[in-house]
């Protein structure tokens, strides 16, 4: 059978557009594999080893280049070759890597500008990765070697995909000469006229007005003062457009040979420094490397962090479909063997068509050696092993009954890129980071998802009415024209969720003069007076929800408001503030404006913020299910499929709906049914039987 599916996706793969060559009736399961790394007369038996386990997948060379040219010009595919017979002679599909994200010494030597720089100087030769994309010299050794392995595997039947590049994005910073030449070239290109930019800097701040564009430098070791926001939030967003166009450089290598085939970009973390939602115009089929913290080393809010990313990757998709191109392959010591099981299945009930896990072999050198693998160092198998086994056993069952089904939410969160590049991002741990634009957004999500919904996670311009909830934390930069989009929103019945310094700002980073919430004011019924000042305080501040215990701890930032016809539904508590306005609703139109004055530390605020709004605005749950269980729906043919996963280390108990039927047991469940520690069900019911 499973032969039958393996021909299904390589003749689809071969034969169909490009952003239609994934088979829905085989879940993608694999695992990533180097075979330049290991002797020859390891692969054949590593290849029967992935079949025996069930994968059906193999994803190689993503760091292969000097394997693969050894020398300026002279190409050695025969081991590749080999490789590659021998998987499909296994039943392995493979996905082969443009292999750009690790540059060969020879390329180096010739042409040290290949690699770019960092606030520290020039990259030296080692590590991975830090090329520079604006290098005329890159884009040759690119170019002939991308054309020389797509040509040479164009016919290859068993060749099913491409990757583009590695975890483009990271490292953060691109300060060589080659990329400031680009940098000015694409000011030049975004203003026009050297006056509009020093408008839009605010140059006469600090006497900073250029004349001409080679006036303009990186500012990574600017004086007192540091980075200008305006000049910062255009290099991210140059940043992000290079790394785009490279990347689209590589694909348009690709596709003239690829006869149809998938491609995909494996982002280390869609929440970065390059725009996902932009990238989903060039490729068709999504990819992130999901590395969450394993389930019981940590909150089990953690977990939703797999969710955003998995969340904002489906709605970047007209189609929906995202695979999962590197995960935990195995757990650490110290958590439960179950969780690389539940992460795979909390992809799977997010939308996810595949899973590649990293890797299959411990390296034995090199700065991953020892890597947590499906094998071990000596080659056998543990009780991972038998989990791959029993995951890919259950996609080979489940995987056709989800063909077509779509997720439904309508519960939406905006996540705004060029807001995310002014206020930073990557900063402190996943939930419990203090500052920073995706502390920020991952804590309004996983109070999301403790109504235990389906969300949505969309960018700003994105037409919105049929959402009954749009939570929109950061949004301090915005658009005239999606301002309107929101208010009109609100007024057509919407429910608007904002936090400080909302609608304050324009998209060039200038303040808008205007008081906050800015162009949300109206809307929101109120009037920011002030800003709390947290310098050299020793006081602390805190906030309640409707004058009831517990306080929730004001983090780094709160307002003065006053209210223009807005209800307080939270207050804050503390020296100088204390009952003052924190959270409010506003009526506006039919809909609400719901503003939060501050950022709070803890997570716990805003789970009980938005059980406060499901119970205010009558938003119940999928099903009913306690806190750490986590709740999602997928809809195909007529069923909705009900994804239960537990995401902490008790038995649960769940009632479930009338006529479910559970499908990794192949079971009806009736009443209630018993969810282990870290386990999952899934329960299919008739759509109408649940309306």
């Amino acid at each position: 059978m499973r032969q039958i599916l393996l021909a299904l996706i390589v003749g689809l793969a071969l034969s169909r557009a490009h952003g239609g060559a994934l088979a829905t009736e085989d879940y993608l399961s694999g695992t990533s594999y180097e075979p330049d790394w290991w002797p020859g007369s390891y692969w054949n038996d590593d290849f029967r080893k992935m079949h025996e386990l069930g994968f059906n997948v193999v994803r190689m060379t993503e760091f292969a280049w000097v394997s693969l040219e050894p020398k300026e010009g002279q190409f050695d595919f025969a081991w590749l070759d080999e490789a590659v017979s021998l998987a499909q002679k296994n039943g392995i599909a493979v996905i082969l890597t443009t292999p750009t994200a690790g540059i060969p010494p020879w390329l180096y030597k010739k042409h040290p500008d290949v690699l770019s720089a960092n606030e520290k100087g020039d990259f030296t030769y080692g590590g991975r990765k830090g090329a520079s994309l604006a290098s005329p010299a890159m884009r040759r050794a690119a170019e002939r070697i991308v054309t020389a392995m797509a040509r040479h595997y164009a016919t290859n039947a068993n060749v099913i995909g491409w990757q583009i590049n590695n975890e483009p994005g990271f490292p953060f910073a691109s300060f060589d000469k080659n990329s400031l030449n680009a940098f000015r070239q694409w000011l030049k290109q975004r203003y026009g006229t050297i006056g509009k930019l020093n408008e839009s800097w605010g140059g006469a701040f600090w006497s900073n007005q250029y004349n001409d564009w080679d006036e303009i430098q990186f500012p990574n070791n600017s004086a007192e003062g540091g980075w200008r926001p305006e000049s910062n939030l255009d290099y991210r967003r140059f940043f992000s457009d290079m790394y785009l166009d490279w990347l689209r450089f590589e694909a348009d290598l690709l596709r003239p040979h690829s006869g149809g085939r998938f491609d995909f970009v494996n982002w280390p973390d869609t929440l970065w420094s390059v725009d996902v939602f932009k990238a989903s115009e060039t490729f068709h089929l999504m990819a992130w490397d999901n590395y969450t913290t394993m389930p019981g080393l940590a909150d089990f809010h953690d977990q939703f962090y797999a969710g955003l990313n998995d969340d904002l990757s489906r709605c970047s998709q007209p189609d929906q479909r995202f695979i999962i191109a590197e995960q935990k392959a195995r757990a650490p010591a110290n958590a439960d063997l179950r969780g690389v099981r539940l992460q795979t299945f909390m992809d799977l009930a997010h939308g996810s068509c595949g899973t590649i896990f990293y890797e299959w072999r411990p390296p034995i050198a090199g700065n991953e050696a020892a890597y947590p693998s499906v094998l071990n160092l000596d080659g056998s198998t543990g009780p991972e092993a038998e989990e791959c086994r029993r995951l890919n056993d259950d996609f080979s069952r489940v995987a056709p009954e989800l063909k077509g089904a779509r997720t439904e939410s309508d519960l939406a969160l905006l996540f705004s890129y060029d807001n995310e590049w002014d206020q930073g991002f990557w900063i402190g741990n996943t939930f419990r980071n203090k500052s920073g634009y995706d502390g920020n957004c991952k804590r309004y999500y996983a109070g999301m998802k403790m109504l235990h919904r389906n969300v949505d996670v969309l960018p700003t311009g994105k037409p919105l009415s049929g959402y009954r909830m749009v939570v929109a934390p950061g949004l301090q930069m915005v658009a005239d024209t999606f301002a309107s989009v929101l208010n009109d929103y609100v007024r057509q019945g919407g429910i608007l969720v904002l936090n400080a310094k909302a609608g304050t700002r324009r998209l060039d980073a200038r303040l808008r003069e205007l008081t906050g919430p800015g162009v949300f004011a109206g809307a929101a019924g109120l009037r920011v007076s002030g800003f709390g000042d947290f310098r050299g305080l020793t006081n602390e501040y805190f906030i309640t929800l409707n004058g009831k215990s517990p306080r929730y701890k004001v983090a780094t930032l709160m307002e003065g408001i006053e209210l223009r016809g807005a209800q307080a539904i939270g207050e804050f508590v503390g020296h100088g503030m204390d009952g003052k306005p924190a959270v409010t609703v506003n009526p506006f139109g039919k809909g609400f404006v719901v503003y939060v004055a501050a950022e709070v530390e803890g997570q716990d605020f805003y789970d009980t913020l938005f059980a406060e709004l499901a119970e205010r605005f009558h938003i119940p749950p999928l099903l009913t299910v306690p806190a750490n269980v986590e709740v999602t729906s997928r809809s195909a043919a007529g069923n909705d499929y009900y994804f239960l996963l537990n995401l902490g280390g008790e038995t649960q108990i769940i009632p479930v709906p009338e006529s479910s039927f559970e499908l990794l047991s192949a079971q009806p469940a009736v009443g209630n049914i018993s969810l282990p520690p870290f386990g999952v069900a899934i329960l299919k019911v008739k759509s109408d039987s649940t309306r």
